[in-house]
């Protein structure tokens, strides 16, 4: 799996490097820009890219996701800092495997990059018009692991909103 990442933040993209070499996946460049994205991924063809949604400039990581997509069909998983209703559905446009909260924990941010390779594997196998039935399964499965995903990443920022709120209150209980 060939995977570019768009992200501003030297620090945060080494951590990044560091789960696609976990996972064994080739790191094809690194760019700060979504203007450099949008060159990059023409020249490296990735099948998948991380794309920090908050890329300052003149153009976001949203917006350079889906200018990517609309030109070169290379799906994306987005990371924003919030990822609100207008967040959302601005990155939909680029049909992302995966939008995570950048506070998301690096297990997510790996399970998304999985989800990434099987749709890349299942768009690849379609694209080579192997038998419909084998290619909709796969869809399907892949479909329920998205899902799943989702689930576990809601779960993950209830927990989170949870505690942060139990913090608050507490320190809420000793100011007073």
């Amino acid at each position: 799996m060939r995977v570019l990442i768009a992200h501003a933040h030297p620090i945060e993209v080494l951590g990044l490097t560091d789960i696609l070499h976990t996972l064994e996946y080739v790191l094809v460049g690194s760019v700060a820009s979504g203007q450099e994205a949008i060159l990059a991924a023409a020249e490296h063809q990735p099948d998948l890219m991380l794309v920090d949604g908050d890329l300052k400039g003149e153009m976001d990581g949203i917006a350079a996701a889906v200018e990517i997509h609309n030109r070169l069909g290379i799906r994306s998983i987005v990371l924003a800092e919030q990822c609100d209703r207008t967040v959302r559905a601005r990155a939909a446009e680029a049909l992302p495997v995966a939008i995570l909260d950048k506070t998301s924990p690096m297990s997510a941010i790996a399970d998304a990059l999985r989800m990434g390779a099987a749709v890349s594997r299942a768009l690849t196998r379609l694209a080579r018009r192997e038998p419909a039935m084998s290619n909709l399964m796969e869809v399907i499965d892949t479909n329920k692991r998205v899902a799943e995903l989702l689930v576990r990443v809601a779960d993950e920022a209830a927990r989170t909103i949870q505690a942060q709120a139990g913090k608050t209150a507490e320190r809420a209980r000793r100011v007073t």
